[in-house]
């Protein structure tokens, strides 16, 4: 049940994406591309191992590093600084380094998940993200930030990923069952996409 979920919350939010009334900027483009990766992601994630008996670690591995790079990648469309910019794209760099160093040294990566490089990941974006709201602070633009698409696509990823990190690090320690981390992931998982499904339905565009 929770892995239908997974795959129809962002089919949904790809919907709401592709039916939206205005006309596709860079921005929307690379959200919808995203929706795309995870809709395709928790597919296959989910076909793997019910019909072919593979573990799908490597799939969720892989998806681990992609989504941190596109999602940072995507808060880089959106920031005027020059500085965070650079900044941002470091943090891409340092990621995939991070990830291939993890694989080699630490993890096995068609055995277990790369729980090290989810949590350096979400910690950059978070960081990312906070960067584009304090620019939105300092600008005109925080008179109608609720108005704002990517306010509120940066809003849901923030709701997720900051208690993601608990959620990641109580897992490393067996401090949460396997049905709490799925139920609280899969919580978190409906408010991000209800703030995503909100981004298109009531505002406009950045």
């Amino acid at each position: 049940m929770i892995q239908y979920i997974g795959i129809l919350l962002p089919l949904t939010t790809l919907a709401f994406a592709m039916l939206k009334g205005d006309k596709n900027d860079r921005y929307d483009k690379f959200f919808i591309l995203i929706m795309v990766l995870i809709s395709g992601t928790e597919t296959i994630g989910y076909i793997v191992p019910r019909y072919y008996g593979f573990s799908n670690n490597f799939i969720y591995n892989i998806y681990s590093l992609v989504i941190y790079i596109l999602y940072v990648q995507l808060t880089n469309l959106l920031v005027k600084s020059v500085l965070l910019k650079k900044i941002l794209n470091y943090f891409t760099l340092v990621l995939l380094i991070f990830f291939v160093a993890d694989n080699l040294w630490n993890r096995n990566f068609f055995s277990e998940m790369q729980m090290n490089t989810y949590f350096l990941g979400a910690i950059f974006l978070i960081i990312s993200i906070a960067g584009y709201l304090f620019e939105i602070i300092n600008t005109d633009k925080i008179v109608i930030f609720y108005q704002l698409r990517s306010f509120w696509v940066s809003m849901g990823l923030l709701l997720f990923y900051v208690p993601f990190i608990p959620v990641i690090v109580c897992s490393n320690y067996n401090l949460l069952s396997m049905d709490i981390r799925n139920i609280l992931i899969l919580s978190l998982n409906f408010i991000m996409h209800f703030c995503f499904i909100i981004s298109f339905l009531c505002t406009k565009k950045n």
